[in-house]
């Protein structure tokens, strides 16, 4: 072969391989502009429990939003019986309510303040108050100046004053519920058992199992005070025994799960005069067995309500439609007796504290249809997990 033919070869291939490789490049580009890698974030979940052994209490684990997996649990508070957890909305502090055992040298439960220790996770105790009446919730307000707590066996709602320390200070108010219903065993007297506050921060719904009743209250953020609503309550069936509630992002609506009867009851015009409009099962048209309705949430969009089910041991998913009502989507299995969940910030995950098994449930939510998707089970959690609260990041951090 002569040296000019030979040149002339040799071009071709250079002239083909470059070809090649800009159709690679674009191939690549294309795929990339398909499947766009979603941001991995580490996120703080601390877990309130049920506590057995002295070394236990609130645990902290993290969790990854890109694949759904969580760290091991570990203890960062030895306390009794963290039941339910609450942050500052400045992220600065959490507060605990303490369902029995001893508080401040007194053998009777109650409240918890720590400061979050920025970076590490820690929590470094500010101060505790001793407090009867069996403290099974509590809410901090949008002010971050008010603490308010529900007592199960008191059958109150409690406000307590935050100081610029971060700790609990005197309590101001107590609103003390009145009556019964029909189940002599569980509402021989009123159990105030779940505390919202409305996105403007000026009124308190409280679900209130011994009486059947959202109890309704006008709070006062200057002062603490609480004062009946001109619509003082919504009720519900007799014997329904609600536990927890939900508002729609709206406002607008109202969800309330209830223990005893296993439904969730729906509300409209939630901010005025709630009008209930439908009732519908948590559980299967099939299931015979016993079981008691727990926690209840709407995703952040808006879309979509889930409700956990102690005993079918599952969590429930309803589409949300326009005028407020609930369309069955179906049931996921979980572990046993979930006795609370949460959304991760990103609102792509959902994840579930089983107190029966010590284990954390992550499924993976499909946005479009609400479905969810078993991904990871952490295992071996310190105490029973009944409480599950992510520490969102605050403007500014990465």
């Amino acid at each position: 072969m002569s040296p000019e033919i030979m040149i002339k070869h040799l071009s071709l291939l250079l002239v083909l391989g470059c070809l090649a490789s800009i159709a690679s490049a674009r191939e690549l580009a294309d795929q990339t502009r398909q499947a766009p890698t979603l941001p991995v974030e580490t996120m703080t979940l601390y877990i309130g429990t049920y506590t057995k052994n002295p070394q236990d209490g609130i645990c902290v684990t993290h969790f990854n939003s890109g694949t759904g997996e969580l760290t091991p649990a570990q203890t960062v508070a030895a306390i009794p019986n963290p039941s339910f957890l609450a942050v500052s909305p400045d992220g600065r502090f959490l507060y605990a309510v303490n369902e029995g055992g001893p508080v401040s040298g007194e053998n009777k439960g109650g409240l918890s303040a720590f400061r979050i220790e920025p970076g590490a996770d820690l929590l470094a105790p500010l101060n505790a108050i001793a407090e009867g009446g069996t403290l099974c919730h509590l809410a901090v307000d949008a002010t971050g100046k008010w603490l308010l707590a529900a007592a199960y066996s008191a059958g109150t709602v409690s406000t307590w004053k935050i100081e610029a320390d971060g700790s609990i200070g005197p309590r101001f108010a107590v609103s003390q519920h009145t009556g019964k219903g029909p189940n002599e065993n569980r509402q021989s007297e009123p159990h105030a058992h779940h505390v919202v506050l409305s996105a403007d921060n000026r009124r308190l719904f409280t679900a209130d199992l011994g009486i059947d009743k959202v109890v309704i209250e006008d709070f006062n953020a200057e002062t603490g005070e609480l004062v009946a609503a001109a619509t003082p309550f919504a009720g519900l069936a007799g014997g329904a025994g609600p536990r927890h509630l939900a508002l729609s992002p709206s406002g607008q609506f109202l969800y309330v799960v209830s223990e005893l009867n296993n439904t969730v009851t729906v509300f409209k015009d939630a901010p005025r005069t709630p009008q209930q409009i439908q009732v519908v099962s948590t559980l299967p048209a099939d299931f015979t067995g016993q079981s008691f309705a727990a926690e209840i949430a709407v995703r952040p969009d808006g879309r979509f309500l889930y409700a956990s089910n102690r005993g079918h041991n599952s969590i429930a998913c309803y589409a949300i439609e326009a005028d407020g009502q609930l369309t069955l989507v179906g049931f996921s299995a979980t572990g046993h007796n979930p006795r609370h969940f949460t959304f991760d910030p990103t609102g792509r995950w959902l994840l579930v504290a089983n107190q029966g098994d010590h284990s954390i449930t992550v499924f993976a939510v499909d946005t479009q249809s609400g479905a969810l998707t078993q991904s990871h089970q952490l295992q071996n959690v310190p105490g029973e997990p009944v409480c599950l609260l992510f520490l969102k990041p605050q403007p500014g951090e990465k």
